[in-house]
């Protein structure tokens, strides 16, 4: 659902030509001397996390070396250094990572790294590489620490989005409307949170578990107003939207006007998309279903 911090999301595999590339520039090396991947960098943590971003795990770690070196970036640089331990392929080092989380926290305990720090401690412990997941009580006390430290804090506002989504495994319409007035009261006391959108989404699902279709397709429809007015996110694809409008207004609620406009939007939009022939399908549902229920009605006048 959440995967970890903002400024680690994204990360790339090198292609085969930067491959090619890269081993050039190795070989070139040997012949004229030292190249800048020598030398110290002048922006250590920039510098770090531009590697992160091109999977150069080896020299991410040590530019992140280097900034935790410094005072004024320790932190920064700790880190930088503990997400690449924590999320490098292959090999990832989870136990390395937990080390160096712990350090930012120990060391500056009221910083941004120190809140993404936590977080980042319960996503390992949720979710950690290449060994089994653990219990769920386990996994729930990583992120209600994390919140109880920073609930004011985007990482306390994620971890607390975890731990609604944990609480679904209850799997009972009472744990369902729990979790709903949790998330009531969340989006009330946090009404700019950056995780408004995915509060929706997880009430949307609670709706749909708990059979009330009105209020889920109410939601769906807040949650992608959320998501395309987010100017941080990634450009949102309405395909999915379109679609879980377009079957709600169908299947669990009749209303075909609805259902037509966004099946409509979809093959409009989005002529490639493989759904395109299922709405083609269903709008013709649709009009022969009406059609029918027309001729029985002329049928029965008569």
């Amino acid at each position: 659902m959440l995967y970890l911090i903002r400024f680690a999301r994204t990360r790339w595999r090198l292609n085969g030509v930067r491959q090619s590339l890269w081993i050039f520039l190795i070989i070139a090396a040997t012949a004229c001397g030292p190249t800048r991947s020598d030398r110290p960098s002048k922006k250590p943590v920039a510098d770090g996390w531009e590697h992160f971003r091109l999977g150069e795990f080896d020299l991410a770690s040590r530019d992140f070396q280097q900034a935790a070196a410094a005072p004024a970036t320790e932190a920064a640089g700790l880190f930088g250094l503990a997400q690449t331990w924590h999320l490098r392929q292959p090999n990832p080092d989870p136990a390395q990572a937990a080390a160096l989380y712990q350090q930012v926290m120990a060391r500056a305990p009221h910083s941004e790294y120190a809140a993404w720090s936590a977080l980042a401690l319960a996503w390992l412990q949720a979710v950690p590489p290449g060994q089994p997941l653990p219990e769920i009580a386990t996994v729930a006390a990583g992120f209600q620490e994390a919140l109880n430290r920073f609930p004011d804090h985007p990482a306390g506002h994620e971890a607390f989005l975890a731990l609604q989504a944990l609480q679904l495994q209850g799997n009972t319409p009472d744990r369902w409307r729990e979790v709903l007035a949790a998330l009531d009261g969340f989006l009330q006391a946090h009404p700019t949170t950056l995780y408004a959108s995915a509060i929706q989404t997880l009430r949307a699902h609670c709706y749909r578990m708990l059979d009330e279709p009105a209020h889920e397709l109410a939601v769906v429809r807040q949650a992608w107003q959320l998501e395309q007015a987010d100017p941080l996110g990634p450009q949102p694809n309405p395909v999915g939207t379109y679609w879980r409008i377009a079957t709600i207004s169908e299947f669990d609620l009749g209303d075909f006007a609805t259902a037509r406009e966004y099946y409509r939007r979809l093959i409009a939009e989005y002529p490639a998309e493989q759904r395109v022939f299922l709405a083609k399908q269903e709008l013709q549902r649709m009009d022969e279903i009406e059609a029918r229920i027309r001729q029985e009605l002329a049928g029965g006048g008569r």
